[in-house]
């Protein structure tokens, strides 16, 4: 049996994400640890980010730019290509990044 990826699955599975990871908010690494400034551009970034818990998201774009999220709902998948997830700002908490 072929294993399935996103192109052959259909469009009502084409929101599945097979790389996840816990979001530790930081003002100098990336969501990959790396403090690349140029890790965004054709590097590692995230597809969305899951809200466990209530707050504000400080997110730095694949393409560098910052953008504030406020009071996004608590249990939502915020669809964002994004690199880093900024502490200063940031009073979400609970939060996976998904690819």
């Amino acid at each position: 049996m072929a294993s399935a990826n996103k192109s052959n699955l259909g469009c009502e599975y084409s929101n599945i994400y097979d790389d996840i990871l816990t979001v530790v908010p930081s003002d100098t690494l990336n969501l990959s640890g790396n403090t690349s400034a140029s890790e965004g551009k054709g590097g590692k970034w995230y597809a969305a980010i899951y809200v466990g818990g209530a707050g504000n998201i400080t997110a730095v774009t694949r393409l560098g730019v910052t953008v504030v999220i406020t009071a996004p709902p608590v249990g939502s998948i915020i669809p964002i290509a994004v690199v880093q997830i900024k502490a200063t700002g940031t009073t979400c908490t609970n939060m996976l990044a998904m690819r």
